[in-house]
């Protein structure tokens, strides 16, 4: 067995607004050649670059895009996610509109208008229509031209917040090459 003893630049990010604070691990293991381990309230990700340049890791992720590094650090993080609060919002509109158009009944307008949470009746699959949420006017919903009316997404929070914890290491890293440069 060979053991080999490498130097790790550890790096504590502190005092960030709404942001625990972030230990970051940096390792140029090689000429062009590191890995980086960020740690941030127990959840850590790590990644490897073959090919960063020649002044070093640190210098290399602060030029990267914060997109590109995040999924660097979590392939498998979904970026969006169904909003269905404007879902509603929308779909209220569309609701009143019919209402207006008298293209649909005053019961399952109102029973249409009461659902607040639309995530059980919808899925992220635009071909799959949506589920009537009343069973009372099953035929009428039935009826009802929905199709093309899909959920919204916004960016997930899980991503958002690997993002801001992305762009404090970059900050950090760069601040901490102004330090030590």
């Amino acid at each position: 067995m060979k053991v080999e003893q490498t130097n790790v630049v550890r790096l504590k990010l502190t005092e960030m607004e709404q942001l625990d604070p972030i230990t970051i691990f940096i390792e140029d293991t090689a000429p062009r050649q590191g890995k980086i381990t960020i740690e941030c309230y127990g959840k850590s990700w790590s990644t490897y670059f073959s090919g960063c340049g020649d002044n070093g890791l640190a210098d290399f992720i602060v030029g990267l895009n914060t997109e590109y590094l995040v999924d660097r650090f979590d392939v498998r993080l979904e970026k969006y996610e169904p909003d269905f609060d404007l879902y509603l919002e929308e779909m209220r509109q569309k609701l009143i509109e019919m209402r207006k158009d008298q293209w649909i009944s005053k019961g399952l307008a109102r029973e249409l208008y009461d659902v607040t949470d639309w995530s059980e009746y919808v899925t992220s699959n635009p071909y799959e229509p949506i589920k009537n949420p009343c069973f009372m006017y099953e035929s009428e919903f039935d009826d009802l031209g929905f199709e093309g009316f899909d959920v919204p997404e916004r960016v997930s929070s899980d991503y958002a917040y690997l993002c801001r914890i992305v762009d404090a290491v970059k900050a950090g890293l760069k601040q901490g090459a102004a330090i030590h440069g």
